[in-house]
């Protein structure tokens, strides 16, 4: 007898889960094992400034200080010296001792930052001693405070860094991706949207504020994603296919499975996604267990038993001697004289 078993096509459409740190498949849980790949690298870009700032030189001249109190007091290297008048601050550039009940003149001093605000000219003014009132201590300034100076200059921005680091960030997240990418073999399939970058460092030449012309920035970045076996894919795709009874002793071939509405845990660890696929179930049956059912019965009876088997899909029956009624024909008891020859037709491909 020849027995001709035909490709079922049954499709496959399951939630699977995909998580590192597993080393083996869970067919009950459908659960596969990821692998999370990293590649870190780093990468520097110049920019040009074009900020407007101001700076020039800080103005300077000398001061009287007077102590009026009972005791000697010394005053050191970078008091802060402010001006009743303008409220500005200078800053005497030595120390300085003062006697009880006595002054001392000529004491140095320059604004505490650049500005031709800080002039002082054809006019004396007093000032303020940090840390003492004008009844204990006051200065005084007789000659012109000068040689303070403003000018616009160009600076770099926050704007400049925040543009030459977004464009570096860029070609930086294109550079992790190649190289995350040569490490995917053929085996492999990227989880798509598992990528997680993070930026490890950033610095600036110069911060933003200060004057230059250029400025270049350093960025440090790692690249994280997570992949899986097809081959994993296709098992997890197989248990499926198993699950129904019917597919029960059958071959399975899995095409290319599909994963698609992929979601990733918080901690970019842990893949869920729906896998998706078609299987060909090619029904079989045991040859042995075949010869005992129908040994001995009329080949009208094995005709039958063979219509009713699933997947079976055409068969045929020769008896020999062929000169023998049909209704007398049997099948043999002697498993020996019974021939059994299957084929497998599978489903074109569209």
């Amino acid at each position: 007898m020849s027995l001709v078993f035909a490709e079922n096509e049954v499709r496959v459409n399951e939630t699977v889960s995909a998580v590192t740190g597993l080393e083996t498949i869970d067919t009950d849980e459908l659960k596969i094992p990821a692998n999370l790949l990293s590649k870190t690298s780093s990468i520097q870009k110049e920019g040009d400034a074009t900020g407007t700032g101001q700076s020039g030189e800080k103005a300077r001249g000398l001061v009287d200080i007077y102590n009026n109190s009972d005791d000697g007091i010394t005053l050191a290297n970078g008091t802060t010296l402010t001006n009743i008048s303008t409220d500005l601050k200078y800053v005497i550039t030595r120390e300085v001792t003062i006697p009880a009940g006595d002054r001392v003149e000529d004491v140095p001093m320059e604004a505490s930052s650049f500005g031709q605000n800080y002039n002082i000219v054809d006019n004396s003014a007093d000032y303020v001693v940090a840390g003492y009132n004008t009844s204990q201590m006051i200065a005084r300034s007789f000659r012109d405070i000068e040689g303070g100076t403003t000018e616009d200059v160009v600076v770099v921005s926050q704007e400049d860094i925040d543009a030459v680091k977004a464009t570096a960030i860029e070609e930086l997240k294109r550079q992790l991706l190649d190289s995350v990418n040569g490490l995917i073999s053929e085996e492999d399939i990227l989880l798509e949207g598992s990528q997680t970058y993070k930026e490890d460092e950033f610095k600036s030449s110069v911060e933003a504020g200060k004057e230059a012309d250029k400025f270049t920035v350093d960025i440090k970045m790692t690249l994280s994603a997570l992949t899986v076996l097809k081959s994993d894919l296709s098992t997890v795709a197989e248990e499926v296919v198993k699950r129904n009874d019917s597919s029960e002793g059958a071959s399975i071939s899995v095409t290319d499975p599909i994963v698609r509405d992929i979601s990733i845990s918080d901690d970019g660890r842990q893949a869920t996604f729906s896998l998706s696929s078609k299987a060909g179930v090619t029904a079989d049956l045991d040859e042995a267990q075949l010869k005992e059912t129908i040994a001995g019965v009329s080949v009208a009876e094995a005709r039958e038993y063979l219509d009713s088997i699933d997947g079976l899909d055409d068969f045929s029956v020769r008896y020999s001697p062929i000169y023998i009624p049909f209704f007398l024909q049997r099948i043999p008891s002697d498993h020996g004289k019974i021939t059994v020859e299957k084929s497998f037709e599978t489903t074109a491909e569209e």
